[in-house]
């Protein structure tokens, strides 16, 4: 299938609710996977799509209907989990010339040949242009199980011939813990008095006799 990229500004009604289902359709699977939300609320989706500072890059299939989107910004400011420093600390010359393109979300719900690819193009083209750095956010699902990152860095590079370099700019881990091993896949209980390191000690000897 052939698609074509719109950037606008600002969406009629119509197009506002289009990319809504868009965005949802593709970024609520991911609720119940990544610890972080990945969702932003209908509100604030709008609010991204009301304000000048966020590209809209629309998607379109031959008959206009939507089938992907994505926004970029060069205020990280507005993008509030994201540190300027780092960005300034790693790319000082960028940073200071406004050239940090920030991509909060890749939407593209269906299984639309192209789609993600073309999304991608028009983003690094962009930046290619201005001699840029493009950053995406993505969760540990999408880089590690999907291949999100290795799929930016692959198709990028083809795009540049070879001159491109993708980094792995690091991730904000969440740690549970069950103090009681209450509710782990294996119910293990120490013995009163019993820390770990006695218990892997008294495991490693039970285990040397047998």
């Amino acid at each position: 299938m052939t698609v074509y990229i719109k950037v606008e500004g600002e969406l009629d009604d119509y197009r506002l609710n289009e990319a809504w289902q868009v965005y949802s359709g593709a970024l609520t699977r991911l609720d119940t996977i990544a610890v972080q939300a990945q969702t932003m609320s209908r509100a604030a989706f709008d609010e991204m799509m009301g304000d000048p500072e966020f590209d809209k890059i629309e998607l379109l299939d031959p008959d206009g209907n939507m089938v992907g989107l994505s926004t970029m910004t060069t205020n990280l400011a507005k993008i509030p989990l994201v540190s300027a420093a780092l960005f300034q600390e790693k790319y000082p010359e960028a940073s200071a010339d406004g050239k940090i393109m920030y991509v909060p979300f890749v939407a593209v719900p269906d299984s639309v040949q192209g789609a993600f690819t073309a999304l991608i193009e028009h983003v690094f083209r962009q930046a290619v242009a201005v001699e840029g750095i493009v950053s995406f956010d993505a969760c540990d699902y999408n880089v590690f199980q999907i291949g999100f990152f290795r799929a930016i860095e692959t198709w990028t590079i083809k795009l540049s011939a070879g001159e491109c370099s993708a980094d792995y700019l690091g991730a904000q881990h969440h740690i549970a813990v069950d103090p009681a091993g209450a509710y782990g896949p294996k119910k293990r209980r120490l013995p009163a008095g019993m820390g770990a390191r006695q218990l892997r000690s008294a495991t490693a000897k039970k285990e040397q006799q047998s």
